[in-house]
């Protein structure tokens, strides 16, 4: 179901590549050759196999509702890390909030998918599970590349459609800002300084200069805000930076993080992962104990599957 033959590898690059990019190996990322050797062709897709190939499968049974129920699943997943990172402490106030909804001056509903409360800061998520089409990705016409993400990314642009991600971080972020909306017991009314996070699946995302699109199709939605307020720029987290920072916050402040790298890299050009690197954050990044343990059970059962009658020391 994964592997393919260097002969229709070959027919899939030469026959309709303009239409299709790498699509063909991104979903059969091995080659199989006639002796039965198996080579991996591209890590990266390999690897996107393992973690969201079965989606895929499924999709093809289910239906596109399958993406509604990843999407839902993601973002608890991103919630449960902040949990994590922010947990409840008995007799003080949660500095982390779910799932709130509210109203600009116009009357539109919005809803933020977590909130960091810090004195008079805050950090706002949103979280987005969507996958860029391949014929976008490898397109020449960049329009066509800006467009999907839009689409993905941005403010509706057909009836029936409804924003996404930025444009829903702008509507939210806007109206806390300028008092619209202040949160159901008033905890927005002394903040003075705004952080949006757009916290997305897809490590495509975290590509130079993609940063700088979306952040100007976050600010030209934003609207105008009154004196004493600021929004900084827009800052793109993939989920593997938000897993790499769950236990390194123990060392630094996630708002002091997004502060410095405001400061550094205002027009975003340069992402978060690639800012971390090159900066005094990188030494202080610690893997995740909770992935750790996942993929230790995970392995556990690939053990006891593949090799059930194996001798294997603790």
């Amino acid at each position: 179901m994964e592997s393919q033959t260097p002969e229709e590898l070959a027919l899939s690059f030469w026959a309709n590549f303009d239409a299709l990019g790498y699509k063909k190996l991104r979903e059969r990322p091995i080659m199989m050759t006639t002796d039965g050797r198996g080579m991996i062709l591209d890590p990266t897709f390999f690897v996107e196999r393992v973690s969201i190939g079965p989606l895929f499968h499924v999709a093809k049974e289910k239906g596109l509702e399958i993406f509604g129920a990843f999407g839902d699943a993601f973002e608890e997943y991103v919630a449960d890390i902040l949990k994590r990172m922010y947990p409840h402490r008995p007799g003080l106030v949660d500095r982390v909030a779910f799932g709130l909804s509210g109203r600009d001056a116009k009357g539109k509903e919005f809803e933020i998918d977590a909130s960091l409360l810090d004195v008079s800061q805050t950090i706002i998520f949103e979280t987005k599970a969507a996958f860029l089409r391949e014929d976008a990705i490898v397109s020449t016409d960049h329009e066509k590349l800006w467009t999907e993400i839009r689409s993905k990314y941005g403010a509706a642009t057909k009836k029936g459609d409804r924003d996404k991600g930025v444009a829903q971080l702008a509507r939210s972020v806007g109206a806390i800002a300028r008092s619209e909306w202040l949160g159901i017991n008033r905890e927005y009314s002394g903040m003075s300084i705004f952080y949006p996070v757009l916290v997305a699946h897809d490590a495509r995302l975290d590509a130079p200069a993609l940063g700088n699109f979306l952040e100007s199709e976050f600010r030209s939605l934003l609207g105008s805000l009154p004196a004493g307020k600021h929004v900084a720029p827009l800052t793109v987290m993939t989920i593997l930076d938000l897993e790499n920072l769950e236990k390194s916050i123990d060392d630094f402040s996630l708002v002091r993080l997004l502060e410095d790298y405001s400061r550094e890299c205002p027009d975003r050009f340069r992402s978060l992962h690639n800012y971390v690197v090159f900066s005094a954050y990188a030494t202080k990044i610690k893997p995740s104990d909770f992935l750790i343990e996942a993929s230790t059970g995970i392995l556990d059962v690939l053990i006891k599957e593949l090799f059930p009658d194996a001798k294997i020391p603790d």
